[in-house]
């Protein structure tokens, strides 16, 4: 996949100093990629609002309502209406992934006449990595997805391609799925007659992030696989309708 065929999609909310210099960072090494980039904000301080609109190629998708969902619809609409062909979605915070991986992935994605979803899945030594509850519930909402999809691998990792014109037949993405949005266009995708592509690397959990596993961080992946389950469920149920 070529660079001019690509426009970025992402979100970001900083409700702290830590986070909000931790998200820029990462945002100018997306910004080398030389794509324009969507980025929807919720709720980040004023610092993190005002150096936004200070990096290239960034520009800036107000979401209408609360909550991720609304984040999504505002950031893969605007990233779509760009007029590039495909959309590479990514949280804001995988900066080892723009800085070590992100192009490589790009170039060995199909061509854009492809009718292709490309996920980016973790290698199995990658996925150990992780903190072990992340382990666990990622594994199990990976589960899920193989069922949807028929296919064993990551889904959980964070960033895909999708075509613009996918993006206009799933938007606006039904409310309340919280991350599930993201099982939930994958399922779609594969209703659609899309190829679900699963692109594997060594996308290891940075150092700063191994020991997360502490009650917040576990009520907070029960909180996302139970939201990645609704999602594939959502999808499956309007597949059988």
């Amino acid at each position: 996949m070529r660079l001019q065929d690509l426009a970025v999609a992402t979100m970001t909310r900083a409700r702290t100093r830590p986070e909000g210099k931790a998200v820029i960072s990462a945002l100018r090494a997306l910004s080398e990629l030389g794509v324009p980039i969507a980025v929807a904000d919720r709720g980040s301080v004023d610092s993190v609002r005002r150096h936004l609109t200070r990096i290239p190629r960034v520009i800036l998708a107000p979401p209408v309502g609360d909550g991720l969902v609304a984040q999504m619809n505002a950031s893969l609409a605007g990233a779509a209406t760009i007029g590039r062909r495909f959309v590479l979605y990514t949280e804001p915070d995988k900066r080892l992934f723009f800085e070590r991986h992100l192009r490589r992935f790009i170039a060995h994605a199909p061509d854009t006449r492809t009718k292709a979803l490309v996920i980016a899945a973790r290698s199995a030594g990658a996925f150990s990595t992780f903190p072990p509850f992340q382990q666990r519930t990622e594994t199990a909402a990976n589960d899920l997805c193989r069922l949807a999809l028929g296919q064993d691998g990551d889904y959980c990792y964070g960033p895909f391609l999708l075509p613009a014109a996918l993006i206009k037949t799933v938007l606006p993405l039904p409310d309340g799925l919280g991350w599930g949005w993201r099982p939930y266009v994958f399922a779609t995708a594969g209703r659609l007659g899309y190829d679900v592509i699963l692109q594997r690397g060594a996308f290891r959990c940075p150092a700063p992030q191994r020991g997360e596993d502490n009650r917040r961080a576990r009520d907070y992946r029960l909180s996302q696989f139970e939201e990645n389950a609704r999602g594939i469920v959502r999808a499956l149920v309007a597949n059988h309708r």
